[in-house]
């Protein structure tokens, strides 16, 4: 009895002393997983945590915090990589392994980087916009002839599509304005190879984005001309100034009513004759500027068609020069860019206020130098793209997106 009794707290110590062997075991081979974050850009923000090494099948909560607000813009931010998620920030991971996981952070600017042009860099073209479309024609690339290719950019897709070409010839320096659902494109310039000299047009037509159709128009109403500026109030179009057959620069102004595809001549701008100058509309008035009229002028004139009137305005601050782009956005203009002469491209940028007649200097165009590029504007945002930038043959083919209610 004794003898078995001993035998029975033997065989217990041995098992309990396995099971408490076991349990060590158990402890000492318990899976362990790494976890490290990473920012992108490094500048862009901060991960926590930072590292840390997890038991297996922990939760493990990982937050991404933008860096503060700067004179560049602020950060938000964008994705994780290196684990499936649907981007919530806090996210939360389960360790089933070793994970390195990166948060990726946006700086939000005035300007901000679109996708290329997609057909060759060009100059001298023009820009327009129909609905929540743009469109670009016309300009020169470098080779022998200017050209006649039309491109629809969709700002929701962020791409590029080709369209119908324009019928009426190759051209550059042509001017476009806009009535409702339509474009009206006329004059500018054709290369005559064999006169080895560029012939000034006076035709006009009309383009139809929901047909993608060219159809002619009665001719403009004025000389044949090149370097004229064009812009539309209500239902009515506007063109004037410009350089025409005669080498004058001119002063006339006229105004094409769609709906009975005709050309009135109106009050001439007041302003010397200019070429390259900017015109824009803005609620019921236009505005025309800038340009070359023997001098590089700087000078600002509003039109108004209920009186048939010019006033000037408030001067451009910036130098006078010719080929830049403007916006109108929240009825205000946003205007920079362009050449001061001697190939000399610029990127800074202004904001007009029409209420108080005032300028304020806005961010500089984000991808440099540049003259004689595009520009249009959809849902408040601005939009340019290619150009020159002053460097022999460098026609640009960047494009790009401005809201100066970004920062």
């Amino acid at each position: 009895m004794k003898t078995s009794l001993i035998l029975s707290v033997f065989l217990f110590c041995i098992l309990m002393l396995s099971c408490s062997t076991d349990s060590d075991s158990d402890a000492d081979t318990a899976t362990i997983y790494t976890l490290n974050t990473f920012s992108n850009p490094p500048g862009g923000g901060e991960v926590t945590p930072e590292s840390g090494e997890f038991n297996a099948g922990e939760t493990v909560e990982i937050t991404a915090i933008p860096a503060e607000e700067d004179e560049d813009g602020y950060w938000i931010f964008e994705e994780w990589l290196g684990v499936e998620s649907d981007n919530e920030n806090p996210l939360t991971v389960t360790m089933n392994s070793d994970k390195n996981i990166t948060a990726t952070f946006l700086q939000v600017k005035d300007w901000m980087q679109k996708a290329d042009f997609e057909e060759n860099g060009r100059w001298h073209g023009v820009g327009f916009a129909i609905g929540n479309k743009g469109y670009v024609t016309g300009g020169f690339d470098g080779s022998p002839a200017p050209l006649n290719d039309l491109w629809e950019y969709d700002p929701q897709n962020d791409s590029w599509s080709q369209k119908a070409d324009f019928p009426g010839g190759a051209r550059l320096d042509a001017v476009v304005f806009t009535i409702g659902e339509k474009a009206y494109y006329g004059t500018g310039r054709l290369w005559d190879a064999e006169a080895q000299a560029a012939v000034r047009q006076n035709d006009f037509w009309e383009y139809d984005p929901e047909n993608n159709r060219w159809s002619r128009l009665a001719d403009f109403g004025g000389t044949s001309r090149h370097s004229a500026v064009a812009f539309s109030i209500g239902d009515k179009g506007y063109v004037g100034t410009g350089w025409d057959e005669n080498s004058s620069r001119l002063t006339d102004f006229w105004e094409y009513d769609s709906e009975n595809d005709s050309w009135t001549q109106i009050a001439d701008f007041p302003g010397q004759g200019r070429i390259s100058a900017f015109g824009i509309s803005v609620g019921d008035k236009g505005y025309v500027g800038k340009g070359l009229a023997g001098l590089y002028e700087n000078d600002f004139w509003e039109f108004n068609p209920q009186t048939g009137s010019w006033s000037q305005k408030a001067d451009y601050p910036g130098e006078g020069r010719v080929g830049s782009v403007g916006f109108a956005i929240g009825g205000k203009i946003y205007l920079g860019t362009g050449d001061e002469g001697g190939i000399n491209p610029t990127k800074d940028f202004w904001e007009y206020d029409p209420q108080t007649d005032s300028w304020t200097q806005a961010s500089d165009f984000e991808g440099g130098l540049r003259r004689f590029a595009f520009g249009f504007t959809i849902n408040e945002q601005g939009y340019l793209g290619a150009g020159h930038d002053g460097t022999a043959g460098n026609y640009k083919e960047d494009f790009w997106e401005f809201n100066p209610d970004r920062q």
